[in-house]
Formats: structure tokens, C-alpha cells, sequence
């Protein structure tokens, strides 16, 4: 069985974001068509190399030093020799987002010392550029060097938009358009799944039935515009817009943004507006469509390019014929269509309130956008792929 080793420059927390997912989504397709894959982790917060050899794939951490969460040093140099032998007993090594200096190493390794087959996914790729923050535009020279490298001797590149794909095209003609896919999980017959969302529907959405309901999933940080949609719907509620909020992810991150919203916002009625937001935390995703489905409309007010290389989430309210808001900005420029969604100006509170209204006017008349694609869709296309690259 040919082995492909995924190096990846973070932790496989499936709690955290679509990256992860992502992450998680490729092993198991490189499974699903008949290879063995490896996914090799980059973790700080370790001392020792830990092994998830129960997991499906295996998934292996190894400890480095970071530097803006990107790794610059492995911790000892058996670390690195580790690596070294993972690129060696491996058919295929795949680099995904190739953001850090191991991401580099590995990339020269495979393709020049051992001729392995190299794959680069490097997403977001040239768009750090056009962050919103000034500090991590200079920084991000160093992120795109390595990207732009590491595409330029890939065997393949792989985006999951037309974004990365017009803007890479240049560097290197082998280069493949594949969307994130969703992994739809449904536990129609556990009773558990089947209480918990009878819970949330009886005490949370019946209660607000004449309001519209608008949802958030993800992290609730500023970057993904959090602070923009907190004032977007405080515009609304003085307005006397029958709104709620309702925010699916880590309460960690909401009320570390509300106090962050409030500090620089004095003037703002903080309980008035907690009366209007949902937190339902981290959300199952047996259950979580369940939820969506009773909800009027998404919301993706991003700040800047990068922070949107794909979007899993739009995917998501899309799959399940939701209408959305968006910020123009990534992916999300190329991804949002008019029968799908509204585009606003980021960063703008006012232009986020007038699209969540125009957007209500698609309530019912969504159409699936042609990136929108399930796991099963997602194999088929990587094994396409890997047909055409293991014959060259």
C-alpha cells in the first residue's frame, strides 16, 4: 500500500476551524482510495513526539519552536531526523498551506533528495499581502516566499478556489481546483442527538419564532468580524428590527469579544444587547444542521483576504439552502453568487445591517453554488487526480 505523508503545521483539533476539517476530510479520502496516509502534526506546546496510532489516519505530533504560530525549529534534532524518515518511506508527501520553515525543508527533501511525488496545497496563498493588519503585511513576505517556493517545484498544486487558482496559475500549470467538501453526519436514529436538538428548538427557536434569527459559526474573533457584527447589530436593534443572534462556537471566544466590544465602545447598552444573542458553544455536527435549518440567514463578515482561503461554513448555509451575508473579500469574492448570497463592504457595520435585510429577499430561493460539494464528491475528484499524477 502506497504511504502519503500529510505535513501539516498545527494540531488535527476538528473543534477549531475548516482548516482542521480540511486536514481531516484528505486522510480519510487518501484512505477511502486505497493509500495509507500519515498525518504529521507541528506542536509547541509538547516536549516529546506523540503518536495517535488508534486514530484513522495516524497522526503524529512532533514539538517545534514558533514564531507567530508558525514553526521555525524543531526542538532537538531527533526531530528532524524523524522527519527526514517519514519523507523517505513515503510514495507521496503532501504540504498543506506551507507556511513554516519545516514546510520547506520537507518540500525540498522530498522532491530534489528523495524524488517522491510532491503535492502543495497552499492556500490563501499571495492574499496575506492585503491583511487587514499593517504588521502582518510585512510579516507576511516571509509566509508567501515560502508558499510561492514550495509551489513552484510541486509536482501538483492544489486550490480549493478560483482565488488561489488565477493567482498561481503563473507559477505552476499543474494545478487542480478542489473544493472542501462537507462530511454530512447525521444520527437520524440515536435518541440522545434526537433529545438534544428537540432541546435546543423547544427552548431556543420557538422562543424567538417572530424574530429573525441570524447565524454565526466559527471563531468569534476579531479577524473573522466579530466586532463589525456586534455593531451591525446594534444598528439593527435601534432600528427595532426584530433580530436575534445566534453564535455556534467556543464561548471562550464570544465573551472575550464582547468584553473587547464593550471596552471600546462605551457608550453601548451591553444587556440590551446580550438579549439578543444566542451562545450555543461548540455544537455537534449530527446536530448542528439541525440547527442551522432553523435559521434565517449566515453571516461571514471577514476583515481581510487571507482569513478566507476557502470557507467551509458558506458551504455549509449554502448546502442547506441559507442565505448569506459575506464580506468581499478571499474566496468569498469568487465563491458568493447572487442566488446564493449578498456581498458587503468589510469592515463596515452599516453595509453589513443593509445586506443581513437585502439578504432576507432569498429566503427560499437559494441554489446550491457548483464549489458546494459532499465528501464522496471530494474523493472522486482527488482520486482523479492522483490517477493523472502517479502516471506522470
Amino acid at each position: 500500500m502506497q504511504k502519503v505523508l500529510i505535513i501539516f503545521d498545527g494540531v488535527l483539533d476538528l473543534t477549531k476551524g475548516g482548516a482542521e476539517r480540511f486536514t481531516f476530510n484528505l486522510a480519510c479520502s487518501y484512505r477511502r482510495l486505497g493509500l495509507e496516509p500519515i498525518v504529521l502534526g507541528f506542536d509547541q506546546k509538547i516536549n516529546k513526539i506523540e503518536l495517535y496510532k488508534n486514530n484513522k489516519p495516524v497522526i503524529i505530533m512532533i514539538p517545534t519552536i514558533k514564531v507567530i504560530g508558525r514553526s521555525i525549529l524543531f526542538k532537538k534534532l531527533k526531530y528532524m531526523k524523524l522527519l527526514i524518515k517519514l519523507i523517505e518511506i513515503a510514495d507521496i508527501v503532501h504540504i498543506l498551506y506551507g507556511e513554516s520553515v519545516p514546510h520547506f525543508i520537507s518540500g525540498l527533501l522530498a522532491r530534489f533528495l528523495f524524488k517522491k511525488k510532491l503535492i502543495v496545497s497552499p492556500l490563501a496563498s499571495i492574499s496575506f499581502i492585503k491583511h487587514h493588519s499593517l504588521a502582518k503585511r510585512f510579516l507576511s513576505l516571509y509566509l508567501i516566499s515560502v508558499k510561492l517556493l514550495l509551489t513552484k517545484i510541486a509536482n501538483l498544486v492544489h486550490v480549493a478556489s478560483l482565488y488561489d487558482y488565477y493567482s498561481l496559475l503563473k507559477i505552476n500549470k499543474n494545478i487542480i481546483v478542489i473544493p472542501h467538501s462537507l462530511k454530512l453526519k447525521t444520527e437520524k436514529n440515536n435518541k440522545a442527538y434526537n433529545r438534544l436538538c428537540a432541546v435546543i428548538k423547544q427552548r431556543l427557536f420557538e422562543k424567538f419564532k417572530d424574530k429573525i434569527k441570524i447565524c454565526y459559526m466559527g471563531r468569534f474573533t476579531e479577524d473573522k468580524g466579530a466586532k463589525v457584527l456586534l455593531s451591525a447589530l446594534e444598528k439593527l436593534i435601534q432600528k427595532q428590527i426584530k433580530v436575534i443572534l445566534v453564535i455556534i462556537g467556543s464561548k471562550r471566544y464570544v465573551l472575550r469579544m464582547f468584553k473587547s466590544y464593550i471596552t471600546s465602545n462605551l457608550n453601548i447598552k451591553y444587556f440590551n444587547i446580550k438579549n439578543y444573542i444566542i451562545m450555543l458553544g461548540f455544537v455537534p455536527d449530527t446536530c448542528k444542521y439541525t440547527i442551522l435549518s432553523e435559521c434565517d440567514l449566515g453571516v461571514l463578515p471577514s476583515l481581510s483576504d487571507p482569513v478566507e482561503a476557502f470557507s467551509i461554513i458558506l458551504s455549509e448555509f449554502n448546502f442547506l439552502g441559507i442565505p448569506v451575508v459575506a464580506s468581499n473579500v478571499g474566496a468569498l469574492k469568487f465563491r458568493v453568487k447572487p442566488y446564493a448570497g449578498i456581498l458587503v463592504k468589510p469592515r463596515d457595520p452599516e453595509a453589513l445591517a443593509r445586506g443581513i435585510m437585502q439578504a432576507l429577499q432569498l429566503k427560499g430561493k437559494v441554489k446550491r453554488l457548483p464549489d458546494t460539494i459532499t465528501y464522496e464528491q471530494e474523493v472522486r475528484l482527488w482520486g482523479s487526480a492522483l490517477k493523472e499524477l502517479l502516471k506522470s
